[in-house]
């Protein structure tokens, strides 16, 4: 009898326990089943971009020069001019400069204002330019430089000047025309992102930025 009892106990906790299936032998419906642990997939690295002609493909596209950075950077160029303190600088309209696969450029300006006032010249000054045109040019653009070529353009406005309290209006010539057709000629640096294009040209007293 004293054996029965401890051999009662074995056969009642042994049943507490049940043994896990054969293999083979499916598991009964409503046991918890333990998927596998995942195993995760490296995702496959994306492509680099590839130069299409040898041009940075980031370049290409549509871009706008805004009236705010344009703002930018007439202000630099008259404080880097020693044109005295600024009072105002303000630019209205927008230009536009295309950069195609096929190496072609063309820009747009659309009769852009600009406004400068200064008073810490040796006498006041205000000066309005109002220019308009387009140009174009064949380009390369590669390892953060580009480089213009067979460039044109056919640039109009007018300039006038009021030095303290007297106004000169200056004949457009085809030098100021020029000296804004520079913007696409030569060799320049820039830096590229998806929705930004940073110019820098040698001499210039800022960098232009534009946008899409």
């Amino acid at each position: 009898m004293r054996l029965a009892i401890p051999l009662v106990l074995v056969l009642v906790l042994g049943c507490d326990r049940p043994e896990p299936p054969a293999p083979g032998v499916p598991v009964p419906l409503g046991a918890p089943v333990v998927p596998a642990p995942a195993v995760p997939v490296p995702s496959a690295p994306a492509p680099a971009p590839v130069a299409v002609n040898g041009i940075d493909p980031c370049i290409l596209g549509v871009w706008r020069l805004t009236p705010e950075h344009a703002t930018e950077f007439y202000r630099a160029a008259i404080v880097g001019s020693g044109g005295g303190a600024i009072d105002t600088v303000s630019v209205e309209g927008t230009a536009t400069v295309s950069l195609t696969a096929s190496g072609d450029t063309t820009f747009d300006m659309s009769t852009v204002r600009v406004r400068v006032s200064t008073s810490d010249a040796a006498a006041p000054m205000e000066m309005n330019m109002s220019f308009a045109g387009t140009g174009h040019a064949d380009f390369t653009a590669r390892d953060g430089t580009i480089t213009y070529a067979n460039s044109t353009n056919a640039i109009t406005g007018t300039v006038s000047v009021r030095i303290a309290g007297h106004e000169r209006t200056m004949p457009w010539n085809a030098a100021i025309g020029d000296s804004m057709g520079r913007s696409i000629s030569g060799s320049h640096t820039y830096r590229c992102s998806a929705n930004e294009l940073v110019i820098t040209s040698p001499g210039a007293p800022a960098p232009v930025t534009w946008i899409r």
